[in-house]
């Protein structure tokens, strides 16, 4: 299965059928994953996030709904005629439906939980789907893993709902120096390895990614996180995303957090840009609401105000859209080809 390929071009991750049923185990024992489930696979089957919850389906016997593509609207008269007790989603497509159960009425009487992953999910929008009886199961996960690294639960508790839980049954999570290979104590950033049976075997027909990836049997993953004292995961952002600048990391991510903020935007990107003094400093492509009247001086305001200096953007570029793949991540290589 070929990865997303948001920071660069895409691998293929050879993953082995033991591996695929060691994920699924680990799915089906980690989230109440029941034999009556009807499952609603709306994710593309190209993408691991909809090849392993399928799998896990078939693993415990339940039913798959599939439906060929996401419309909002469908996919909750989906859910009422197909009696859907669960689904696989993205932050983007459960935005796209809330609007709907905002507008329209629906049947959502049957759906116990939705895991959510791709990009982090915020905190209102699990709350949203609370306020309907829904779960949200918030996931991390990466195709060389063969689906989830961790799950985030409302059972543990709305207060880590910032966080990307805990490890799935059968696998480990530690947080590395990617420098030295240290590993880290907690509360402090370094890169995301994981390791379990569910590991993927290599990359096709490319040694060097394989080599630079596998570890004693630890997969890095690229991303920046923590764990925090209760041995909760943190994702901050991908390593390779990260912006050095005159010495400094800066996480994009944190810069994204920081121009939500502004009234009238509705979609936001930050990547670094070559700059003669300080190597790198952060750029953001900023989507605004139809209607709204965002200046480049609103986002550096809303910069100065929560970020140290060094942090905050230097140029803005208000685009009409940001380049996304087809499970919502953005694009950051096309991005950066912008500059």
């Amino acid at each position: 299965m070929y990865t997303s390929g948001t920071t660069g071009r895409p691998k293929g991750a050879m993953l082995s059928h033991e591996a695929l049923i060691w994920a699924a185990h680990g799915n089906a024992n980690t989230l109440d994953w029941r034999q009556d489930a009807r499952f609603l696979l709306v994710a593309p089957m190209f993408h691991i996030g909809g090849l392993s919850p399928l799998i896990t389906n078939v693993l415990k016997g339940c039913t798959t709904v599939l439906r060929a593509d996401f419309d909002p609207a469908q996919v909750w008269q989906t859910i009422a005629a197909e009696r859907i007790t669960s689904m696989m989603s993205v932050p983007l497509m459960l935005q796209a439906m809330l609007a709907v159960a905002k507008s329209a009425t629906i049947d959502a009487s049957t759906l116990l939980w939705v895991s959510c992953g791709a990009s982090a999910v915020p905190k209102a929008l699990i709350e949203a789907y609370l306020d309907l009886g829904i779960s949200v199961h918030q996931v991390y996960g990466t195709t060389e893993f063969c689906g989830a690294v961790s799950f985030w639960t409302a059972e543990m508790g709305l207060a880590k709902a910032h966080s990307q839980g805990k490890p799935l049954l059968h696998g480990e999570v530690r947080i590395v120096n990617p420098a030295t290979g240290t590993v880290l104590p907690a509360e402090e950033d370094g890169e995301i390895w994981c390791r379990g049976p569910m590991v993927f075997s290599g990359y096709w027909r490319n040694p060097d990614a394989t080599q630079a990836a596998l570890h004693q049997g630890w997969y890095r993953t690229g991303d920046i996180g923590h764990l925090d004292k209760d041995g909760f995961l943190y994702v901050v952002d991908r390593l390779k995303d990260m912006i050095i600048s005159g010495g400094e990391n800066i996480y994009p991510a944190e810069l994204e957090a920081a121009i939500r903020t502004v009234h009238g935007v509705a979609d936001v990107a930050v990547v670094g840009r070559a700059d003669a003094k300080w190597g790198e400093v952060p750029a953001a492509f900023v989507v605004c609401k139809p209607g709204s009247s965002v200046m480049e001086a609103d986002i550096l305001t809303a910069c100065r105000q929560r970020l140290a200096g060094y942090k905050c953007v230097k140029t803005v570029e208000f685009v009409n859209s940001l380049p996304r793949n087809a499970v919502g991540k953005i694009l950051t290589q096309e991005l950066r080809a912008l500059r």
